[in-house]
C-alpha cells in the first residue's frame, strides 16, 4: 500500500481512489512532468490471499507484460500507460489521468432524462476501447 505524501520515482501520491484488477490505483502528481496521474500498483495480497509458492512471482510476472502491452496500445477510449515502476518493493504503472469524472459518476442518473444518441456514442466507444484492448491480448478488470 502507498501512503499518502510518499513519492516513488517522481510521483507523488495523494491518496487512494479506488481498487482496481490488480490491485490499488491512486491518483498521483508527477513531480518532473506536473500532471496529475494516476498509479496502478499491483497488490498480490489482495488477489492471492494465502498464495502457493511461485504465484506471487507469476503475478508480478503477468502484471509487467501487461503493462508493456497496455503501454503499446492508442486508442481514445483508453488512459495511455506513462511508466513501469519498481522501486521499494512497487509494482505499479503510471498512466495519464482522464479528464473529467470516471464513467460511473458521468452517466446521467436514471431518473435524468438522457438521449439514446448519448447512450449510444458512449457504448460505442466503450465497446471499441474493450475491442482494441481484447486485440492486444489483454482482458479488462
Amino acid at each position: 500500500m502507498l501512503l499518502a505524501g510518499s513519492v516513488i520515482q517522481g510521483y507523488r501520491v495523494a491518496g487512494a481512489i479506488r481498487n482496481s484488477w490488480y490491485g490499488i490505483t491512486y491518483l498521483a502528481f508527477d513531480e518532473g512532468l506536473q500532471r496529475t496521474v494516476e498509479l496502478v500498483a499491483l497488490a498480490p495480497e489482495a488477489i492471492l490471499p494465502s498464495p502457493e509458492p511461485g504465484e506471487v512471482e507469476a503475478l508480478q510476472a503477468r502484471f509487467r507484460q501487461d503493462a508493456r502491452r497496455a503501454a503499446a496500445l492508442d486508442h481514445p477510449a483508453l488512459a495511455p500507460v506513462l511508466a513501469l515502476i519498481e522501486a521499494d518493493e512497487v509494482l505499479a504503472v503510471a498512466q495519464a489521468r482522464p479528464p473529467g469524472e470516471d464513467l460511473g459518476r458521468s452517466l446521467p442518473s436514471p431518473d435524468l432524462p438522457h438521449t439514446d444518441a448519448e447512450l449510444h456514442n458512449v457504448m460505442a466507444l466503450l465497446i471499441d476501447g474493450v475491442g482494441a484492448i481484447h486485440e492486444h491480448g489483454l482482458v479488462h478488470g
